[in-house]
């Protein structure tokens, strides 16, 4: 069998700075450890450079090194209906008023045989986020004939209540049904198109679902209420069934998740069929075969997962994703970890997936893969890219040992080295740096999104507890606030003359004596405040059923109100000098694409463009006429006043769909008039933002030679089980919590300074709620990190799992920040900053018992623990940094581009100045979907191997490899290629550029 071997690396550009770090007497410069992540910081999807392809897996023979196999598939093939999932969707069972009936799709479970008392579950296509349950009367499954009476509750619309004008139902519906219906075995489920596709993925619930396909018929009745004992004056209802039954995930076999056929291979193993859509959809999206385990598998002495595939034909569209569950139910994914190469000589392709390859898909209790405690395994396809019917065989699956001898420690958690040598740090104090011309840190990065400030508490009246509100923003620091008001977007048009006298009445104004703008001047944020304006976030927008222009007039006049009541030079207490248009205008797009769902006299918006709830074309261009009327009447009025939008979802989802479908458009129309973008972010990986303002930035810079800046004007992680309410969890769980939250920001910060800090000039974590953070990690790692600020200082890390940043916040005064990134103790030895003292140095950590903490140290701790910060003060009379390193980047105008086997993609970059000719240069790559050995780029006949980087969406990062300084040239051609088409699939460049330091 061909083996693609996929065995982690260290990231050479670390490499090179770690080298660095080490070569005293041998005129290597510091200078790379920019590259490598200006203070080492690189992470766990970056630290993979390519491993040859010819590289040998272990001997399975040996010890340690022996894989282990986990299935073959010849033991744990479901063989009968006796554990089931049987799905049945009631068609135009609710009737609706002024628009298409709705559906409603009932899972009943079978376990050895019999139902589950419990666990049947229901669900809508009517209304948001409306999930239900179904009781059974009776049912009976007899060979290829099913039915029976159950009875069905679907909950009202949630979180949030439905607008009664939209036409979504309120209260919950009670149904009594009787079906018979039909198991067709020869006739599988054909795909079946997302009835919810205008929904966010969050605010549906209707199940994907497939196997041999069920038809039949239902009678029953219909009736509002709560409670089955409430419902009144119920309804006769009657319909078609489509359904199918397939085989439940168990302990002792396989079953499956979505659309997708399970049967034994010929010769072994499995063979499936993922039906997914054959267009374009919002993801996830996703089929694939599960089992659990009966006692958790303890996989720490083992590398990685050795999957053996096959495929009756090759697709490079496709590949096999690979999933592990932890004890905890937290899923970690590779999406595409096998490619789909058809036979090979007549050969299977098998693949070794580190399980530092493994990324969460979503947010809870833990950030690393804990792979001795692993519940199950799932094999299947997640893509929504329009694969249509994938299929495929997979073989086997084993554990393998690691090739590069590691104990097992390292092996059980591979996103970090364990404890063994001392991680150097090093800072330089004398260099100073830069980055395309930012050098210091931008105050703005550990900011807020400020929310119920209007009426917040006056010291005296501060909650039982809590500090002084104003007192506690000032321990805070956030250098920047993000205010949000609703408003009606209208107004009386006001003349030149009012303005100016206006403005000329404000001229004399002393420093406001409110508690707001107290908090302003508390936070070092008066200068530095988005003020956003906006209309309810839930609602169906005005302008859907307005007179256009008649709607813009009022946009122009509210925002000529609002430019002449903001600053003008010399009024050194107005806050009002950045107008963000409209929160989250892609909510929009939930309103479109509706159809035959459309409420009631409503107007049927639609857009071929947009593929799931995220705007495109038609909702860009309204939300730039309303952007374009907005700049228009506030600088008609002052044009001191800066305007930005579009207040986008993260730019990187849905395969960066949200920038190159959607940001950009408006990019392309309003470059002109853009003074800067914002965005939002919720959980993720922290690290990928900061990638993605890389491209919006290149972006603008590349197509219109306009760098605009950006602002984040929400994020944080919300989907851990914070989200979730405190029912059912245990205090530990609560601790564990703010853990999470301290590192989400923590890592995420650090990030946006190793790489964007020209680009990212604020970052607004959700939320102050009325004054306070929500919970400890928060506000432990502001109060940590927020001394974080000046002139970037020169500094680096021999391991890239423990990150440091260095800064000069003021003559005399050196702040270092570390963090260790990573589920192990790790020992450190610092250096260079040999002379000066310590002012002083806090320790943030963990306890299960209270959660974070910050404390005081007398001196520099031997180790860092696992995922604590330490903050260190330091001072030096005299002390100004002498030395300067500086940075630029030129970026390719080449984005979004497929690199398809056979098929390279060219780009040109231009360079502004080679001269003086710089000291070291990198090749910055923003991709996803590099397989180890696959990827190279070729500049001037040289060859340049790219590093790995992550299949799963949204988890693309900034890779920086060194490259040869000779090879610049003002012109220069790269091409982007694949070594070996026969055995790889290709990748995607979101985007690329050189840089240079000098």
């Amino acid at each position: 069998m061909m083996n693609l071997n996929r065995t982690m690396r260290g990231n050479s550009v670390l490499d090179r700075a770690t080298g660095a770090l080490h070569a005293a007497g041998e005129g290597i410069s510091f200078s790379m450890l920019l590259a490598a992540g200006m203070l080492a910081a690189a992470i766990s999807c970056a630290r993979a450079a390519n491993a040859p392809a010819a590289e040998k897996s272990p001997d399975p023979s040996t010890g340690a090194s022996a894989a282990m196999t986990i299935t073959d598939f010849s033991k744990d093939l479901p063989t009968d209906d006796r554990d089931a999932t049987i799905t049945l969707r009631f068609l135009k069972i609710r009737p609706m008023k002024g628009r298409e009936a709705g559906d409603v799709a009932v899972q009943l479970q079978r376990r050895d045989g019999a139902w589950l008392e419990t666990g049947h579950r229901a669900a809508a296509d009517y209304n948001q986020n409306s999930p239900g349950n179904a009781t059974i009367d009776k049912v009976d499954l007899n060979g290829d004939k099913l039915s029976g009476t159950i009875h069905v509750t679907i909950d009202k619309d949630r979180p949030k209540p439905s607008n009664p004008k939209e036409g979504f139902p309120d209260p919950s519906d009670q149904f009594d049904l009787k079906f018979e219906a039909t198991i067709d075995r020869s006739t599988p489920l054909p795909y079946q198109a997302d009835p919810e596709a205008f929904m966010p993925p969050w605010r549906k619930d209707m199940p994907r679902y497939g196997g041999p396909m069920i038809a039949g018929t239902y009678t029953g009745t219909h009736a509002q209420g709560k409670t089955p004992a409430d419902a009144k004056n119920p309804q006769p209802v009657a319909g078609k069934i489509l359904g199918a039954i397939a085989p439940a995930p168990t302990a002792s076999h396989f079953g499956t998740e979505g659309n997708i056929d399970l049967a034994a291979r010929p010769g072994g193993g499995a063979s499936l069929i993922a039906r997914l859509s054959p267009s374009r959809i919002a993801g996830p999206e996703q089929a694939k075969i599960v089992r659990d385990f009966a006692t958790p598998l303890d996989l720490s002495k083992y590398a990685g997962l050795r999957v053996t595939v096959a495929a009756p034909k090759r697709r490079d569209d496709a590949g096999v994703a690979v999933g592990l569950r932890e004890a905890d139910g937290t899923w970690y994914t590779v999406a595409a970890a096998a490619p789909l190469l058809g036979l090979q000589n007549g050969q299977a392709t098998t693949i070794d997936v580190p399980f530092s390859d493994f990324r969460r898909q979503s947010f809870d209790e833990n950030y690393f893969l804990d792979v001795d405690a692993i519940a199950s395994i799932s094999l299947g396809i997640d893509n929504p890219l329009g694969v249509g019917d994938v299929m495929f065989d997979v073989l086997k699956v084993d554990a393998y040992g690691s090739a590069d001898g590691v104990d097992a420690a390292s092996a059980k958690h591979p996103d970090a080295s364990t404890a063994g040598p001392v991680v150097e740090l090093r800072v330089d104090p004398a260099t100073a740096i830069s980055i395309n011309g930012a050098s210091a840190i931008p105050k703005g990065l550990f900011g807020f999104h400020d929310v119920g400030q209007a009426n917040a508490a006056k010291a005296a009246q501060a909650p039982a507890g809590k500090p002084d509100p104003v007192e506690y923003i000032k321990l805070l620091n956030p250098g920047y606030l993000r205010t949000l008001d609703h408003v009606g977007f209208g107004g009386k048009p006001i003349t030149d003359d009012q303005i100016k006298a206006m403005q000329s009445a404000r001229a004399d104004t002393t420093k406001p004596t409110s508690q707001k703008y107290e908090r302003f001047i508390a936070g070092n944020a008066l200068d530095n405040i988005v003020s956003c304006h906006t209309v309810d976030l839930w609602a169906r927008p005005p302008w859907m059923e307005a007179d256009m222009d008649k709607f813009l007039g009022g946009v122009k006049a509210f925002y000529r109100d609002q430019g002449a009541k903001a600053w003008t030079p010399g009024e050194d207490f107005n806050p009002l000098r950045r107008f963000e248009v409209w929160n989250e205008p892609f909510m929009w797009g939930r309103h479109m694409n509706m159809g035959p769902k459309t409420p009631a006299r409503m107007k049927d918006w639609e857009d071929p463009t947009q593929f799931g709830y995220i705007p495109a074309k038609v909702g860009m261009e309204v939300y730039t006429r309303i952007f374009e009327a907005a700049v228009e009447g506030a600088k008609s009025a002052n044009p001191n006043v800066l305007m930005g939008g579009p207040s986008a979802p993260s730019f990187e989802s849905d395969d960066y769909s949200n920038f190159f479908g959607y940001v950009s458009r408006f990019i392309d129309a309003s470059h002109d008039r853009i003074d800067f973008l914002t965005e939002h972010h919720y959980s993720g990986e922290p690290d990928s933002y900061a990638a993605s303002y890389i491209v919006a930035s290149a972006y603008g810079r590349t197509k219109y030679n306009k760098a605009i800046p950006i602002y984040n004007t929400e994020c944080n992680d919300l989907t851990d089980p914070a989200t979730r309410g405190d029912d059912g969890m245990i205090e530990s769980q609560k601790k564990l919590l703010d853990l999470n939250r301290a590192h989400y920001n923590i890592t995420d910060i650090m990030e946006c300074i190793r790489v964007c800090p020209d680009v990212l000039l604020g970052r607004a974590m959700h939320a102050l709620w009325s004054g306070y953070c929500n919970n400890m990690g928060e506000q432990n790692a502001y109060t940590l990190m927020n001394q974080l600020r000046g002139k970037m200082i020169l500094a680096g890390s021999s391991d890239p799992a423990i990150r440091i940043l260095a800064a000069s916040p003021s003559a005399g005064e050196l702040v270092i920040f570390c963090f260790n990134n990573s589920p192990h103790d790790r020992a450190i030895h610092l250096s260079g900053v040999e002379g000066f003292t310590v002012k002083s140095m806090r320790l943030l950590d963990y306890l299960p018992e209270t959660g974070t903490r910050i404390t005081d140290l007398p001196g520099l701790p031997e180790k860092l623990t696992a995922r604590s910060g330490l903050a260190i003060l330091y001072s030096k009379p005299g002390y100004e940094p002498t030395a300067a390193q500086n940075t630029t980047t030129a970026y390719v105008d080449l984005f979004n581009a497929h690199v398809a086997p056979g098929a390279p993609a060219i780009a040109t970059v231009r360079i502004a100045a080679i001269e003086p000719k710089p000291k070291a240069a990198f090749l910055r790559i923003i991709s996803r979907n590099v397989d180890r050995g696959e990827a190279v780029a070729r500049i001037n006949g040289k060859e340049i191997a790219l590093p790995w980087s992550s299949s799963n969406d949204a988890c693309a990062l900034t890779q920086d490899v060194p490259i040869d300084p000779s090879l610049l040239s003002e012109t220069m051609k790269i091409e982007f290629g694949v070594t070996s088409p026969d055995k790889f699939n290709g990748y995607t460049i979101y985007a690329a550029g050189v840089g240079m330091e000098r």
